[in-house]
């Protein structure tokens, strides 16, 4: 049964991490804003 805990602790740490990850990470693609917004 100890193995089984285990495996199962380390699937739900891996999945927080991953999704703490996945919200902090900057995102791949930027849109550059047009001159008229920017203020010049």
């Amino acid at each position: 049964m100890l193995p089984v805990l285990l495996a199962a602790a380390f699937a739900a740490a891996a999945a927080v991490s991953f999704a703490t990850v996945m919200v902090l990470a900057p995102p791949l693609t930027t849109q550059h804003l047009p001159k008229e917004r920017l203020g010049d």
